[in-house]
């Protein structure tokens, strides 16, 4: 057992094939839990040594996502999610993880350099216990298959992540800790008070209704109502990476490997309105209820501070709703 100014490494090992970490930290058991499960706390510590975070998204509750990209000092993005399995709140945390594109499709282990033999979905829960202001974290990362080299990496990658959580806990070397304010938390409120009017709306459209055309944005109802579905969850992503102080220019060259223009913008616009001319009702309220949670959780996750850097990135479900009703005339 090891104690330095990060925290205490009480045990590090392997138990039936599974990787078994125990860390205690000089922080609440709250305070853990949260910085687990908040967007923006989690892009201060989410990475190994060298690497960054610059894209995270959590819809915490049993069946969520938690959507996440690390990125490398070469600049290579790995993207991955998590779907949670069990969410206690503040004391247990399980989630099935797997590698993924930028885009969130499942993508195989070796497309990131991983062997044959690594799992395509491993399991990882979490569970917290507090004593006297300090908590003990016990990690357990099954990894079935996966060879002893690439648990060793598997281990040395959690243990310079759980250093950093340490140090961010701590405030060591980090900015100081973002309060979370009022003002997130209110219009995350209203997030997801807009998303239950959009799908009241949505429900009760015709199929004749589903097929008129938009004057703002020359797409049928049906096309513009998932537009707006699929780009709450990237509004999100762009919410908590200006929040960081992160570029969005930046972080979408590095993920379409084109500049954050309108030109571009419009252009995988008319594809995704090709792509999907013939979507579903029902496939698009999904879309738009997981993408709704997506966004109010990272609003939620922001102090009045941060929130302030995010300027009007999180108002794109208005625009589009008040098109779609001006249309069918509700």
């Amino acid at each position: 057992m090891g104690t330095t100014d990060r925290g205490t490494a009480t045990a590090v090992g392997s138990v039936d094939g599974n990787l078994v970490i125990t860390r205690v930290f000089d922080a609440p058991r709250e305070r853990v839990f949260r910085a687990w499960t908040e967007p923006a706390r989690l892009l201060r510590w989410w990475a190994p040594t060298g690497f960054t975070t610059p894209f995270c998204t959590v819809d915490l509750r049993p069946g969520g996502v938690f959507r996440y990209c690390m990125r490398s000092p070469e600049g290579r993005d790995y993207w991955g999610r998590g779907v949670y399995r069990e969410i206690v709140e503040p004391e247990r945390i399980a989630y099935i993880d797997s590698f993924t594109d930028a885009d969130g499709n499942p993508v195989p282990p070796s497309h990131y350099g991983m062997s044959s033999d690594f799992p395509s979905e491993t399991s990882v829960t979490v569970v917290l216990a507090e004593h006297a202001d300090r908590t003990t974290l016990s990690l357990q990362h099954s990894m079935g298959s996966a060879s002893a080299a690439e648990r060793d990496m598997c281990q040395q990658g959690w243990n310079q992540m759980l250093d950093a959580l340490a140090a961010y806990l701590a405030g060591n070397g980090l900015k100081a800790q973002p309060r979370v304010g009022a003002k997130g938390e209110a219009l995350a409120a209203q997030f997801e008070v807009k998303a239950r009017k959009a799908v009241a709306v949505l429900e009760k459209l015709s199929d004749a209704d589903w097929k008129k055309v938009t004057a703002a944005e020359r797409w049928t109802v049906g096309v513009t109502a998932h537009h707006l579905a699929s780009a709450l969850e990237a509004v999100a992503g762009m919410v908590t990476t200006v929040a960081s102080g992160q570029s969005v220019g930046d972080t979408f060259e590095r993920r379409y490997g084109a500049n954050f223009t309108m030109a571009v913008i419009d252009e995988m616009n008319a594809v995704h309105a090709k792509e999907h001319a013939n979507c579903t009702r029902a496939e698009t309220l999904a879309l738009l209820e997981k993408g709704a949670a997506a966004a109010a959780a990272a609003v939620r996750g922001l102090s009045d501070e941060q929130l302030a850097r995010s300027g009007g990135l999180i108002l794109h479900i208005d625009d589009h709703l008040g098109s779609i009703r001006q249309t069918v005339g509700c």
